[in-house]
């Protein structure tokens, strides 16, 4: 494993240390009974995102046999990654190999053969693995459940069962699957749908895809009709690091650079969308102060699910189970 390019690498190698795993070398050989016992460990942190990485500090091995639902979709979404790379690259240098002609190069080919099968078996088992993390992050949003970093201070809602009760029934009269995931609990463009009054106002503004998500995120947060309004309220309590760049020496520059950008385009979204579309977006709750929560958790817990899985194109999406 070499993530040397990650502009988080040198951070990492330090929650690595503290765990115990960056000493020696990151070659892992995984064989037909199963993963070696620090390889998820090591892709888990190299799936964090520079907010958890922030908020995660000195951690021990065993606090990395699990992270988070959605840390550990894109650890597993990585290893499938690199072990498809890896099988295609055999697969395809392969064809080009001379027909063996010694019996030193029928047991090279055989041995070749061994580790493409290896590493098939292994993929299905991958794909096996992350059909079943997105089947439970489909029961926990039915649930009004979640499986959030501890770090988000989530907390269980009273009541959150009714709030998402029509989430609820699409979930258990269809088949659990990614295709399901990424339609019903990612929170994503395609979410817009489900919201025809916020359609038809955002079509009229020209800002990035984040920037909506933030402002559907806060539209779901005031709803108690949204599917997604349990999953919101329930990260009331969350701070991304750019709202504590002024109380925390610790916090990187990168993040008051965030909040000053977010903070001027709200300015020039706000108060021309309520003056406008007064009944989506009610100045009562679209404050500068929520704009900025909400921006911050679109940063913070971003998924993003590959093409294969879906059927079609990759999905890139808001994850707040």
């Amino acid at each position: 494993l070499n993530y040397s390019q990650d502009p988080l690498f040198a951070a990492k190698q330090r929650v690595l240390a503290g765990a115990g795993l960056a000493e020696g070398s990151h070659d892992h050989f995984i064989r037909a009974e199963g993963l070696p016992r620090d390889l998820l460990p090591v892709l888990r942190v190299m799936a964090l995102t520079d907010v958890d990485v922030y908020f995660i500090g000195a951690v021990g091995r065993e606090h990395l046999e699990y992270v988070g639902l959605r840390n550990e979709l894109r650890a597993r979404f990585l290893l499938h990654f690199l072990l498809d790379k890896k099988l295609r690259a055999l697969e395809e240098s392969g064809a080009e190999l001379p027909p063996a002609d010694s019996e030193n190069a029928l047991v090279a080919l055989a041995y070749r053969s061994e580790i493409e099968e290896i590493l098939r078996s292994t993929i299905v088992s991958l794909e096996l693995a992350e059909q079943e993390l997105m089947a439970q992050a489909c029961r926990l949003f039915a649930d009004g459940s979640h499986a959030l970093p501890r770090y988000m201070g989530a907390v269980e809602l009273p009541g959150a069962e009714a709030a998402v009760a029509n989430a609820a029934k699409r979930a258990r009269a269809s088949t659990t699957s990614s295709e399901q995931f990424s339609t019903t609990v990612l929170l994503s463009s395609e979410s817009f749908a489900s919201d025809p009054e916020f359609l038809d106002a955002v079509e009229q503004v020209d800002v990035d895809e984040d920037v909506l998500l933030a402002l559907f995120l806060l539209r779901a947060h005031m709803e108690p009709s949204s599917p997604w309004h349990a999953a919101a309220r329930r990260l009331d309590a969350f701070k991304h690091p750019m709202l504590l760049f002024e109380q925390d020496a610790g916090v990187g520059e990168e993040y008051g650079e965030m909040f000053m950008e977010m903070g001027e385009t709200y300015d020039s979204l706000f108060p021309l969308l309520t003056e406008h579309f007064a009944d989506v977006f009610p100045a009562s709750h679209f404050t500068v102060d929520k704009f900025l929560w909400a921006a911050g958790i679109v940063e913070a817990c971003r998924v993003v699910v590959p093409a294969r899985c879906t059927a079609d194109s990759e999905v890139e999406g808001i994850c707040l189970i």
